[in-house]
């Protein structure tokens, strides 16, 4: 997808949606600011919205599969899934993983898969326990997860070639509060993309790819561009406010360091971000606020 199908239906919202900085209803409006022109009737319900959102990425993303069943996050058979693993060997304009997962794809065992869905559907359900309006939204702005093995790495991933797609390599070895850190992980980035498309975060595009212009992310702990960066430091804010709804802190998950550490890392994060920008100017004002919000919303932790 070209950047300029990808972000012709930008909205110029000037605001960052995610779900802790912004609320539940702000997401809601942010996917039907992009998706009402697809769909015949008013949007009312959420069921609306799905659909209305499905007739919206059918357009804009032809090559990934319209989900059959949509209540079934894992109803993929081995067409689909192949087709979509071409899509994310593909480059997006804003991928979400150290490098694309390309070499040979090994499936998982028939029971391999089972125990796979059956783990991940435990997640979801982990964070609706604590988090409903989170779930309801995981489940409005994903269609799809599918797990796949590479013999390269094993990292998981998103693309803004396949919004609404998170590819993971399968993680039999998490606990449940892992899946649901993962799960919120990956939903942030597909918010981060879905924002794109309303609201221009970067003034010229060409900077991030310019190694000159990265950060060495604490989030990280590697070197990374700026839009990566920022992903990281919003994914940081989300999961940071998530595990502030549960009331046992033995019992959040630990694909992340513990709150105190993360916050520094957040925070450290910003502030690199804060001085590339003040060399190159590439982000909106909208973006930097946002990304202060950050800052000072989880400070109290520092």
């Amino acid at each position: 997808m070209s950047g300029k199908e990808f972000f012709r239906h930008r909205l110029n919202h000037k605001e960052v949606i995610m779900y802790y900085l912004s609320g539940y209803k702000h997401c809601l409006m942010n996917l039907g600011s992009l998706a009402k022109q697809y769909y015949v009737k008013p949007i009312i319900t959420e069921s609306d919205l799905k659909n209305a959102f499905l007739n919206f990425l059918a357009e804009v993303q032809p090559r990934v599969p319209k989900p059959s069943k949509l209540n079934n996050l894992f109803a993929i058979d081995s067409y689909t899934k192949k087709a979509l693993i071409s899509i994310f060997n593909a480059d997006g304009i804003l991928n979400c993983t150290a490098e694309n997962i390309k070499g040979k794809e090994e499936e998982y065992t028939e029971n391999e898969e089972i125990l796979l869905k059956h783990l991940y559907l435990q997640g979801i359900d982990y964070i609706s326990n604590f988090e409903p309006n989170l779930e309801k939204l995981f489940k409005l702005v994903i269609n799809y997860i599918f797990f796949s093995k590479n013999h390269i790495n094993k990292l998981d991933s998103s693309s803004s070639n396949a919004l609404g797609v998170i590819w993971s390599a399968g993680h039999l070895e998490w606990e449940v509060p892992d899946v649901a850190e993962f799960l919120i992980q990956e939903l942030t980035h597909h918010l981060v993309f879905i924002d794109e498309q309303c609201s221009e975060y970067y003034k010229d595009y060409t900077i991030l790819h310019n190694k000159d212009n990265w950060i060495y992310s604490t989030i990280l702990d590697t070197p990374s561009s700026i839009d990566r960066a920022i992903h990281s430091v919003l994914i940081a804010h989300e999961i940071i406010e998530f595990r502030k709804q549960i009331p046992d802190d033995n019992a959040c998950g630990t694909l992340y360091t513990n709150n105190r550490q993360l916050t520094t890392q957040m925070v450290d994060d910003i502030e690199s971000i804060m001085d590339v920008n003040k060399r190159v100017n590439t982000l909106h004002k909208h973006v930097t606020e946002k990304l202060l919000m950050c800052k000072y919303s989880c400070n109290t932790l520092v």
